[in-house]
């Protein structure tokens, strides 16, 4: 008699680059959504560099969350506001589907920090910036 083993397929993980601007100065932009129903996990990634080295420059990304009414968004995670002395490294915001809600579309929340954060309809990032940045922001996403 044959014993059978089932094994299941490993979720998928896929990097996805979701905006890219280089030596870009005085701006303040979001991307287009993008959807995030069919995820268990993500991380998203800052990799940023102060192009002019001014005097203070500053550079606030964040993962912003549609709203029910489908037009507005709420901030789900923010990383820590870079500089021109703390952009050396690659900053890291990590997600696991937790199937809550989220805070009030009206609030903002400090700088490195994630709230629970439902893995359904769609997430966008906006940032805003002093002085010139060349950055990245990419996502690790596991369905």
């Amino acid at each position: 008699m044959a014993i059978s083993t089932f094994l299941p397929k490993a979720p998928e993980i896929t990097e996805w680059t979701i905006v890219t601007r280089t030596a870009v100065s005085g701006e303040s932009d979001t991307t287009a959504p993008f959807a995030v129903d069919f995820l268990s996990s993500a991380q998203i990634c800052l990799s940023a560099t102060d192009d002019d080295g001014g005097t203070s420059p500053t550079l606030d990304v964040s993962v912003e969350e549609q709203n029910a009414d489908g037009t507005t968004y709420r901030d789900i995670a923010r990383f820590s506001t870079l500089t021109s002395t703390n952009n050396l490294l690659p900053s890291i915001l990590d997600f696991v589907h937790a199937g809550n809600a989220i805070g009030s579309s009206s609030t903002t929340i400090a700088a490195g920090t994630v709230r629970t954060a439902n893995m359904g309809g769609y997430w966008r990032i906006q940032w805003t910036m002093s002085g010139t940045w060349t950055f990245k922001v990419f996502g690790n996403f596991k369905q």
